[in-house]
C-alpha cells in the first residue's frame, strides 16, 4: 500500500493522512476488515512517531476487529504488524503486553477515535 510505503519511507505525516483517508471510505463502505486493517496501519504511524502506548492498543484494537469477523491480517500488513509489534515490545517492555490487551478491548468506535490521534 502506499501508506506502508510512505511510512516506511520516514514520510510519517503523508502515511498519517492516507491511513487516514482509508479509514474514512472503510467506514463509509462499513467494512470491518478494512477498517481493522487502517486502525493498524496507524498504529505504525504512532509507533514512528513515538507514541508507543498508543501503538499497542491500537495493535491490540485492530488484532481484535480482525478477530470479529474472523480474519488475519493480508500477508504484506502481517510482515508490518510484526515489525511495528517488535518495536512496541522493544520501547515498552513488559507494558506492551498491557497496553495491547487495553487496545482488544476497545470498541470500534473507540479503536477508531484513539485512530484519529496517531
Amino acid at each position: 500500500s502506499l501508506a506502508y510505503l510512505a511510512l516506511r519511507q520516514g514520510e510519517v505525516p503523508q502515511a498519517r493522512e492516507l491511513f487516514r483517508e482509508a479509514l474514512a471510505e472503510f467506514r463509509r463502505q462499513r467494512h470491518r476488515r478494512g477498517i481493522a486493517e487502517a486502525v493498524q496501519g496507524l498504529a505504525g504511524v504512532a509507533a514512528a512517531r513515538g507514541a508507543w502506548e498508543l501503538a499497542a492498543r491500537l495493535l491490540g484494537a485492530s488484532q481484535s476487529l480482525l478477530a470479529e469477523v474472523n480474519a488475519q491480517p493480508w500477508p504484506a500488513d502481517r510482515l508490518e504488524r510484526e515489525r511495528d509489534l517488535a518495536s512496541v515490545e522493544a520501547a515498552l517492555g513488559p507494558g506492551a503486553t498491557t497496553a495491547l490487551q487495553a487496545g482488544r478491548r476497545l470498541s470500534l468506535e473507540e479503536a477508531v477515535r484513539q485512530a484519529g490521534e496517531a
